[in-house]
């Protein structure tokens, strides 16, 4: 066989295989959510609120919330999100393991349009970073997360 008829077969192999593996894994996805619960480690507790979910209805939810940032939000801070999901088996941790470096840049890079919303909502217009420290009140947010992986 020869290079071109090699590198043909391995072309259309992967390319097979992530055509009908792949295809299952697409989005978009709905999540709903049927309880939120508080971490047991709140970390420095960096942020401190009072939160309330409230269905709007069977896919959507309202965000009320009073938050204090004392430091506010900046590149010089990394968060570590972990989303863990209850199924037959019990809790799954790690189900979806976030990791932002630079908290701020990369929170617009990976929910585009995500905390302009959530702060507009408490009255506050985010055009660049960082966000000062303070306390911010965010009342009945409806949230559509668009999630943009590196």
């Amino acid at each position: 066989m020869s290079f071109w008829n090699s590198l043909f077969v391995i072309v259309f192999v992967v390319g097979a295989i992530l055509f009908v593996y792949g295809k299952p894994f697409a989005g978009p996805y709905e999540i709903i959510f049927k309880r939120v619960y508080q971490c047991e480690d709140t970390g420095i507790s960096a942020f401190k609120y009072h939160t309330k979910f409230s269905k709007i209805n069977r896919t959507h939810l309202s965000y009320t919330s009073n938050i204090t940032a004392p430091l506010g939000l900046s590149d010089a801070m990394k968060v570590t999100c972990d989303i863990s999901v209850f199924g037959n088996g019990g809790w799954k941790k790690n189900f979806l393991h976030i990791q932002l470096d630079r908290a701020c840049s990369d929170l617009l890079k990976t929910f585009p349009g995500v905390a302009q919303s959530f702060l507009a909502a408490a009255n506050y217009k985010m055009e660049k970073c960082p966000v000062p420290g303070g306390n911010y009140y965010i009342k009945d947010w409806l949230f559509h997360v668009d999630m943009a992986m590196p």
